[in-house]
């Protein structure tokens, strides 16, 4: 099966890991990371490869990872391959030119661990069926290259993301791609749509005799679909010989959300005969129907069912019901299950549930073994009853409950929480500190600036100061940048490049004069290369003739580093150096 590309900023790995475990489960295995391909020293090739491979590339869409020169130039290569791009909006300050008029919001959910993925899901699965041949194309998706309809995704005469990019289309042309056009991103349905109804017959002729492959995109389509005249169909499938289509047939089922289909999904989950993978899809979408019918059968698999997923899956649905009834049992799994996964579970849903009597049980699941566990645990505390119930959790005995509580509280992202953590910067232990710093930065708010400040002045830990420098560049408060100047005539290699990143992110003027003397000066090359990114992003008319003198160092990944921030610059000016530079060196030399 073709790959999915997944792009986002590093800070929100932990809803990446959500994602790939569901589209696993949808099917889709195959994945590539835009973080780990940036660790290339070749990361466009990498890029333009990974797209090559991919029918889809899911952008996790927040201020940080439109910022992120791989990010902008894997989304301008994918559209010019007409590659299907799936924006999700995971938090606020995005330019409207990343999202089309069809994207996925996820903004009301970015506080917490455990947000609904089944939107980004179902368009993975329409994206891919359209990429295969299954679905037949909407009438607002364009026939063939030089029709008058719009692309889908894109409004008409809405402004075109390449001329509002510098240097973008240059970066292009080096590609020798010509003439990019948008992509086809997803498309909700419209069940009052004719060619839907359409879409509808003939989805269920192949479920009934079409071939294997025909028979599981059928099934997934229907789901998609969400018409319930489907449902005797997706039901008499789930007994269909290909386990594929059984799994298939039971996801769509639970798209459609239908109680009518609870007796055939608790038979498949409690059936011996159904492999491990069936009972979770089972389990999943008698959480997505949220029916009470559905509380007793997945008790049951919660408690006896001897594959493990399977009861995360079953912990995970409770969850999605959100009956109180179901608290419990799910306290009981959090104070004795063996698995770390399936405890974690358990707390993610008892947050879900929100009730009232559950605190306790959340309270002691801060201090559990596993550091994920104890983390979600104080998400879902702060979730239910706000940050100052982890006040006395801040003060605990223990290192690693004031850790997940700090944690926490920076996941939150809100302001309103920035005085607690300060309080947690001077903690007798360097990683609940380090939680703390990171949370502060991940917030963002400066006023937090002055005692990180101060942090970065005090501390001695090595880990402690990288996270103040990066939370400080985070913060992005100019009076953070006679401290990073400072910082990068430090010792130590990696110090001094993570203030150079962080002065990029200030991208204040008052910043130039001491990235130019790292550039010029320093003798550790990646050093030089987040110093020469940096003051790409900074706008001041010595940016060019900086870059320009940059493009005659001795390393070779320092003058493509050169070239490539001064393509991003994009202006005439820029453009018109690195053509003179071109023109002066053979591409051995380049």
């Amino acid at each position: 099966m073709p790959h999915v590309f997944l792009c986002y900023d590093e800070n929100d790995t932990g809803l990446i890991e959500d994602i790939v475990a569901r589209l696993r489960i949808a099917g889709f295995s195959d994945t590539y990371d835009s973080v780990a391909i940036s660790r290339q020293a070749d990361w466009p090739t990498a890029v333009e490869q990974a797209i090559g491979n991919s029918f889809a590339v899911i952008i996790l869409l927040t201020p940080e990872a439109i910022s992120n020169p791989l990010i902008v130039y894997a989304r301008g290569f994918a559209r010019a391959d007409r590659v299907p791009i799936i924006p999700v909006l995971y938090r606020d300050g995005v330019d409207s030119s990343w999202l089309g008029s069809n994207y996925i919001d996820l903004t009301e959910q970015a506080n917490i661990k455990v947000p609904d993925l089944s939107e980004i899901i179902a368009a993975v699965r329409r994206t891919y069926d359209q990429f295969a041949g299954a679905v037949p194309e909407t009438p607002s998706a364009p026939a063939n290259k030089g029709d008058n309809q719009p692309a889908l995704g894109r409004e008409n005469g809405s402004s075109d993301f390449f001329s509002q990019t510098p240097g973008i289309n240059d970066i292009l042309r080096d590609h020798e791609i010509v003439d990019p056009e948008p992509s086809r991103e997803f498309l909700s349905p419209q069940s009052d749509d004719p060619t839907l109804k359409i879409w509808l017959n003939e989805s269920l002729n192949k479920l009934q005799n079409g071939d294997t492959r025909e028979r599981i995109d059928a099934a997934r389509a229907l789901g998609d679909l969400r018409d319930s005249v489907a449902i005797d169909a997706l039901l008499k499938a789930l007994t269909d010989f290909s386990i594929q289509v059984r799994k298939a047939a039971t996801a769509s089922l639970g798209h459609i959300k239908n109680p009518r289909a609870i007796p055939g999904l608790v038979e498949v989950l409690e059936s011996p005969e159904s492999d491990s993978e069936l009972r979770e899809t089972a389990a999943l979408a008698l959480g997505n129907i949220g029916h009470v019918d559905g509380i007793a059968p997945l008790q049951q698999a919660l408690n006896h069912d001897g594959e493990m997923f399977v009861r995360i899956s079953a912990a995970r649905a409770l969850g999605m019901i959100g009956d109180p009834s179901a608290s419990s049992v799910l306290s009981g799994v959090i104070r004795g299950a063996r698995y770390n996964r399936l405890r974690r579970a358990a707390v993610l849903a008892l947050g879900e549930i929100g009730n009232a009597a559950a605190i306790q049980d959340l309270l002691s699941a801060i201090s559990d073994d596993d550091e994920e566990v104890r983390r979600d645990a104080a998400l879902m505390i702060i979730k239910l009853w706000g940050p100052r119930a982890l006040n006395q959790s801040l003060l605990h005995y223990d290192w690693r409950v004031r850790e997940a509580a700090a944690w926490a509280l920076g996941e939150t992202r809100s302001p309103d929480v920035v005085p607690q953590l300060v309080e947690m910067l001077g903690d007798e232990d360097r990683v609940v500190r380090q939680s703390a710093v990171w949370a502060l930065g991940s917030i963002g708010d400066a006023l937090a600036v002055p005692d990180l400040l101060q942090r970065l002045e005090l501390d001695r830990n090595a880990r402690v100061l990288w996270l103040t420098i990066w939370a400080l560049g985070n913060i992005a408060d100019p009076t953070a940048i006679p401290a990073l100047s400072q910082m990068l005539i430090d010792d130590d290699e990696g110090m001094r490049e993570a203030a150079a990143k962080a002065l990029g992110k200030i991208a204040h003027p008052n910043a130039v004069p001491p990235l130019r003397a790292t550039i010029l000066n320093e003798f550790i090359p990646k050093v030089q290369m987040a110093a020469i990114e940096a003051l790409s992003q900074i706008h001041d008319p010595q940016v060019v003739q900086i870059l320009t003198q940059a493009l005659e160092d001795e390393n070779a990944e320092v003058r493509q580093t050169t070239a490539r921030s001064l393509q991003m610059i994009g202006t005439p000016e820029a453009i018109e150096a690195l053509n003179r530079w071109r023109g002066r060196n053979s591409r051995d030399q380049i």
